[in-house]
């Protein structure tokens, strides 16, 4: 029996393609994804409720508000709302980022037998798919290109195996979100670009609403997609000798379903008066010289505040990038970028190549504009992770073309798997502690004394968990100054009900040397952005959370 075959056209290149051997890399490919995503999702029983997390949900809520006031249900759910001391999102200075991609978990905001355990767990997981949205766009985006789905599964999982972001992929619901819907934007307009169709208007428009819904950089994201749109459109319209009217209409179907959707899903516009411009310049103001945040950064071993007017070095966003992305990403996203440019100098695999140049300026132009003015950043370079996903796709780039003119292939592709392999390992293993990562180039000995290890506090549901778990007596005491207290105090909430009654947490002084005194079951907290260390000076570390030679979380006795 013949196998059967078919061909399919490919920016001029024919590809021909097996049926049965087709079907088949897509199974394997879809249950490989599936395993990766519950091995990730496993990883969420260890997350702590981070800093940011009561914030952002109370965020939700307003929204919700919003919604319900225009449906009419607002006084009881606002008295409700009220009681967690949440407002409308109109009313919020926390309107500069959406949270429209959250809107599904609006039942569970009404359920009062949700603890606050569970429901962050649901947040967390819920995140977490939204993370792995984007591994998905990656494998889509170079499918799109290659159409090998070798090349596209080695895309997708080089993008997975970046330490920082698989550990924040497992709880943060704003910069990893926008990475996410960033890549969806970029499919989206390259399907655009090429069907021109009104289905692939509207399906852009709606992806690029969400994701300027997020922060308002999505909405550039559009605008590099409809500025090859554009060029396209003119090229088509040149060489045919007239403008192409059903071209232009798609182009202008795009606009309008992006603008109003972003309207429907950002009650923050609409309730505060329509003021659309007093919105985008409040989110631009925002975006650069963020001006809430009193928080203190730790670099290269000094503490920076932007309250006393202490601005970061303007290598902060470079360097961070640097040393915090494995190393081959990097090496293979800087031939990447040559190949970039060589291609477009040779005029080689235009097609490819163009896709990549859009690609590119996603990615380039925010970051030189950071630079340039000189934007408030903190926490790394998490404000940034949406050029995370370009940046995985420039670098397969760079291995797709620099295997081009390797002699031993085999040797090659082995060593690349090799990496990948290694570090999609790690984080799988470590989950949320990869926030401790550091590549080689920092020096790792003293590097608790220069650089954030976890600046979210999510490590410390678990220590606290051991030391209930190990507890001599009925109650285990805690004791942390500064923010480390808020840590404790967060993380404790999402310990189960039992656990949570065993744990007393306190910041006074006082009352530990009193526990003390008492005899009683007594730790100190460390955590090496909010804890001084003279607090732990002279105590033995009892548990610990260690990653990559790295202790985040810290109990001292």
């Amino acid at each position: 029996m013949t196998k059967k075959k078919y061909s399919k056209q490919n920016n001029n290149e024919t590809v021909v393609v097996n049926n049965k051997k087709d079907k088949l890399e897509k199974i394997i490919i879809g249950v490989l994804f599936l395993l990766l995503f519950f091995a990730g999702l496993i990883g969420e029983k260890k997350v702590g409720f981070y800093n940011d997390e009561l914030y952002e949900q109370n965020i939700l809520r307003g929204n919700v508000l919003e919604y319900a006031e225009l449906l009419g249900n607002w006084n009881d759910l606002s008295l409700t709302y009220h009681e967690r001391t949440v407002i409308a999102i109109s009313q919020s200075v926390e309107r500069d980022h959406g949270v429209a991609t959250y809107l599904p978990l609006t039942p569970f905001l009404a359920i009062d037998g949700v603890s606050k355990e569970i429901f962050s767990l649901i947040w967390h997981s819920y995140t977490f798919a939204l993370f792995f949205l984007g591994v998905i766009m990656v494998y889509a985006i170079m499918q799109e290109l290659f159409k090998n789905r070798k090349i596209s599964l080695a895309a997708s999982l080089l993008y997975l195996s970046s330490p920082r972001i698989f550990a924040e992929g497992l709880y943060n619901n704003k910069d990893i979100v926008l990475m996410s819907l960033v890549l969806a934007t970029i499919y989206c307009g390259m399907k655009f670009i090429e069907k021109k169709s009104f289905k692939s208007a509207i399906i852009l428009g709606i992806v690029a609403a969400f994701a300027f819904n997020v922060k308002i950089i999505g909405g550039f994201m559009f605008g590099v997609v409809g500025l090859f749109y554009l060029i396209d459109y003119l090229k088509n319209s040149y060489k045919n000798n007239k403008f192409l009217n059903k071209e232009l209409a798609v182009g202008l179907v795009a606009i309008v379903v992006m603008i109003a959707t972003f309207i429907a899903i950002t009650p923050a516009i609409w309730g505060s008066g329509w003021d659309l411009n007093g919105y985008i310049e409040w989110c631009l103001t925002e975006s650069t010289k963020f001006s809430r945040w009193r928080g203190t950064v730790l670099f290269e071993g000094k503490l920076y505040s932007y309250a006393a007017n202490q601005m970061l070095p303007l290598y902060y966003l470079p360097k961070m990038i640097l040393i915090t992305t494995p190393i081959y990403i990097l090496v293979f996203f800087a031939i990447g970028l040559f190949y970039i440019f060589y291609n477009a100098i040779k005029k080689q695999e235009t097609d490819k190549n163009n896709t990549f140049v859009m690609v590119l300026i996603c990615m380039l132009v925010p970051f030189l504009a950071a630079l340039l003015t000189h934007a408030r950043l903190y926490n790394g370079w998490r404000h940034f992770y949406f050029i995370y996903g370009p940046m995985a796709l420039i670098s397969f780039y760079g291995i797709y073309n620099l295997a081009k003119v390797i002699k031993y292939k085999k040797t090659y592709y082995t060593i690349i798997g090799g990496f990948i392999a290694f570090y999609l390992f790690a984080c799988l293993h470590n989950g949320v502690y990869n926030t401790a990562y550091y590549n080689i180039l920092v020096n790792h000995k003293d590097i608790s004394e220069e650089y954030e290890l976890d600046y979210y506090g999510t490590s410390a549901k678990v220590v606290l968990e051991q030391a209930e778990a190990n507890k001599v007596s009925d109650k285990v005491y805690i004791y942390s100054a500064g923010y480390g207290y808020n840590v404790l105090e967060n993380n404790k909430q999402v310990l189960s009900m039992v656990k949570r009654d065993r744990v007393i947490i306190t910041n006074s002084y006082d009352k530990y040397e009193e526990w003390v005194k008492d005899g009683k079951e007594v730790y100190i907290y460390y955590n090496n952005v909010y804890v001084p260390k003279t607090l732990i000076k002279g105590h033995k570390k009892v548990y610990s959370n260690t990653s990559w030679g790295n202790d985040m979380s810290v109990l001292y006795q």
